[in-house]
């Protein structure tokens, strides 16, 4: 058993290979190994009442690394799954961008635009600037997800786009 101490090293270690220092890696490997640590974060977090709000937010952390990676390996399947394990923990918009991206990618509009009208105006308090242009840039790119989405999505994105000052949208 890893103390958590461990545990977040190992998650480390993983996560961050170098594909150029490992030619053999594959990402879907390394998705697999960061889910193992996963189940061993939430093994503490069973034992020990007083870690599990850290150990819950590492399994957040986790499960959308080990999204990325699959995603990368090209197991779209397994890395949505991921991702959805990732939100039902924590609520977070960079994460359901990620997860918006990628059902984009695998033509799933209609989960896609359920997903994107989960965004808030919480964009705006927050340092999102970067999601919400994400979250545009995706709007721009697939007309049909721009089409679906609520008003109140877009001003969002919008809202915290423009904190900075300028509204940058690249096209495929």
């Amino acid at each position: 058993m890893f103390a958590p101490e461990e545990l977040w090293e190992n998650f480390l270690a993983v996560s961050l290979l170098s594909s150029d220092s490992q030619s053999s890696d594959k990402p879907c490997q390394r998705a697999s190994q960061i889910g193992e640590l996963c189940e061993r974060a939430r093994i503490i977090a069973s034992q020990d009442s007083t870690q599990a709000e850290l150990m819950e937010a590492w399994m957040a952390t986790f499960l959308a690394r080990a999204a990325w990676l699959y995603s990368k390996g090209g197991d779209n399947k397994q890395s949505a799954c991921r991702y959805r394990e990732s939100l039902a923990i924590v609520n977070s918009a960079e994460v359901r961008a990620n997860y918006v991206e990628l059902l984009c990618e695998m033509n799933d509009f209609t989960l896609a635009c359920i997903e994107c009208n989960k965004v808030d105006m919480s964009l705006v308090t927050g340092e999102l600037a970067s999601t919400a242009r994400q979250l545009l840039t995706l709007l721009v790119n697939y007309p049909a997800l721009a089409l679906a989405v609520s008003e109140q999505t877009l001003r969002a994105c919008l809202a915290a786009s423009s904190r900075d000052g300028s509204i940058i949208v690249s096209l495929k």
